[in-house]
């Protein structure tokens, strides 16, 4: 399995557009469905670099979970094959934080570790029963989302003249 998007940075609001590309080699029996995962997570760590008692502090939290349905197996079987399924996510256009990637060491007594990142996961699932699903096979493929460069103001913007005056020159000997 593979996914492929149109392009790898998007900004909130954004659309992404892309396919799944599955390789089927043997038949799924009581295959269930195919879905786009879009997630996002923050993660952060801080670690003391003491001797004798080393401390962590941890913290990681859900941005985005949207799960999409790209394909419905009705008769619960898949033939051996090559597929390509389209899909078509809209990402949500308030509170989607950058993506972002810090480590550093703090004045030697620890290290600080924090990251927001996003992926697109493809997941194919089967029947397990009193309907539920469990995955046969997952994909991920991270994408970065940034923030839309400001547009200036039209009051930054402003032409400036500055006033020289007459211009004098004079080429040749001084007179005398």
């Amino acid at each position: 399995m593979f996914v492929e998007t149109d392009k790898h940075i998007y900004y909130p609001g954004e659309t992404i557009y892309g396919n799944v590309h599955l390789l089927i080699n043997e038949v799924i029996e009581e295959a269930k469905c195919l879905e786009i995962i879009m997630k996002g997570k923050e993660s952060f760590k801080y670690q003391t670099s003491r001797k004798r008692d080393e401390e962590s502090c941890r913290n990681y939290c859900t941005i985005l979970d949207q799960p999409t349905t790209i394909a419905k197996f009705l008769n619960k079987k898949v033939s051996p094959g090559q597929y390509s399924f389209r899909f078509k996510v809209e990402l949500p256009d308030t509170n989607l934080p950058a993506s972002f990637i810090q480590r550093q060491e703090i004045a030697s007594e620890g290290m600080l570790k924090a990251k927001i990142r996003y992926c697109a996961s493809a997941v194919l699932y089967k029947w397990s029963g009193d309907f539920s699903h469990t995955p046969i096979t997952k994909y991920s493929r991270r994408f970065y989302v940034a923030h839309p460069p400001s547009v200036a103001r039209a009051h930054f913007m402003q032409s400036i003249t500055v006033n020289v005056g007459p211009k004098l020159c004079c080429l040749g000997k001084p007179r005398g």
